[in-house]
């Protein structure tokens, strides 16, 4: 039986909370990924953070901005001695991360991990070990592992749909 640790990555970019949406950007087009675990300075793991997360964040305050609020600003400005209080907008992996995270064990049947995410519809599940992060599993590690088969796994797959196998 296929499990968890046979297949997951175990070197994963990953940011702590404190880690700035701007270095987030940068890191997430440097290292060409769209999601990252986010651990504590022991290692926890606290939430994670995507792509997904940024858009809905960037939404969300477009929405609610006001057709006048880039006025509103400029003018409210010279009320208030530090206006970036009034142009703060989410600065922090924390503010946007999710925090409820569906997570697996190394231990766990790929079948079952599979099923997961697709019900779950994420396409990464981190790792952990009695709450230490120590690897994600990744639709793209499964695949890996299935386009790289060359035993009888694709013969079977043949004889069923009436593929050829070569």
């Amino acid at each position: 039986m296929i499990k968890v640790k046979d297949l997951m990555t175990t070197k994963v970019v990953t940011v702590s909370p404190d880690t700035t949406l701007r270095e987030l950007y940068t890191m997430l087009q440097k290292e060409r990924v769209t999601g990252v675990p986010v651990l504590d300075s022991s290692g926890k793991l606290v939430g994670v953070i995507s792509q997904r997360d940024l858009i809905v964040a960037e939404t969300q305050l477009l929405a609610d901005a006001s057709a006048y609020s880039d006025i509103e600003e400029l003018f409210s400005s010279r009320f208030i001695e530090d206006d970036r209080l009034i142009r703060r907008r989410f600065s922090w992996v924390e503010e946007i991360m999710t925090v409820q995270v569906i997570t697996t064990n190394p231990d766990a049947p790929i079948r079952d991990v599979c099923r997961l995410m697709c019900e779950k519809q994420v396409k990464r599940l981190p790792v952990v070990v009695r709450d230490k992060f120590v690897g994600i599993i990744s639709f793209t590690d499964i695949m890996r592992f299935f386009a790289t088969r060359h035993d009888s796994f694709w013969q079977k797959v043949d004889e069923r749909t009436g593929g050829d196998s070569d």
